[in-house]
């Protein structure tokens, strides 16, 4: 829990007189926030003795080298609050609203954020960072045996992105952007580059403009290693 949260409620009961099972429970608190617990019930080889292991449903694991905070994107109305990740570490993390279930990061140092993405569902993708020295941050949400998930970020390295644009045309510069984005970048002749999302929580389709005409392009990252939706 967070240290300005009371005591929970007690969650709603669960037996367990079962060989094995996996859920979820739920602890309220008077903010109306909602914690929700991981079960593991398992039967040890001994036959008698029950094994019940209780987990946070969503944690966040920092393997990157540097030491960066994670927040919770909520209403403007209301104030995010930032959790220190060192490298290496891991910590709960106690959403506000699981539905939404959107996460800023930023480096600690120098507080450059990320743009939002999801943490409710399973993905891969890689993060852009303003940062000259670290441009890029790669993250990674992991469905756990549990029904819960599990973040972790990791350093960038070169060629760990989503999409490679290669320009093979040896007179004609191609410019392209995330559909729904008006920021465009230009590719040079005989250039390429490596490009992840400006916004990883919308559409992943490229639009690719060539001289006077253009086309979507709707990359299917559901199988790609870097899937998100």
């Amino acid at each position: 829990m967070e240290q300005h949260d009371a005591v929970s409620k007690w969650s709603e009961g669960f037996s367990l007189d079962v060989i094995k099972s996996t859920g979820m429970a739920s602890c309220k608190v008077s903010n109306d926030r909602t914690y929700m617990i991981c079960i593991d019930i398992v039967t040890s080889s001994f036959g008698m003795t029950k094994i019940l292991t209780l987990t946070p449903s969503t944690v966040v694991i920092n393997k990157s080298t540097i030491e960066i905070e994670v927040a919770e994107a909520l209403p403007k109305t209301e104030q995010e609050r930032w959790r220190l990740v060192k490298p290496e570490e891991i910590i709960p993390f106690w959403p506000s609203n699981m539905e939404g279930a959107v996460m800023h990061v930023r480096y600690t140092h120098n507080r450059i954020s990320s743009t939002a993405f999801a943490f409710n569902q399973k993905h891969r993708t890689l993060l852009r960072m303003d940062d000259e020295e670290r441009p890029a941050l790669q993250v990674e949400v992991i469905a756990t045996d549990f029904d819960g998930f599990r973040v972790v970020f990791g350093d960038y390295k070169i060629g760990d992105s989503p999409v490679l644009l290669v320009n093979c045309l040896k007179y004609v510069p191609v410019a392209f952007c995330q559909a729904n984005d008006v920021r465009t970048q230009v590719l040079p002749p005989l250039h390429y580059v490596y490009y992840t999302w400006i916004d990883p929580t919308k559409s992943q389709a490229l639009v690719v403009a060539c001289r006077d005409q253009s086309v979507s392009i709707e990359l299917n990252v559901s199988q790609s290693e870097y899937g998100l939706f």
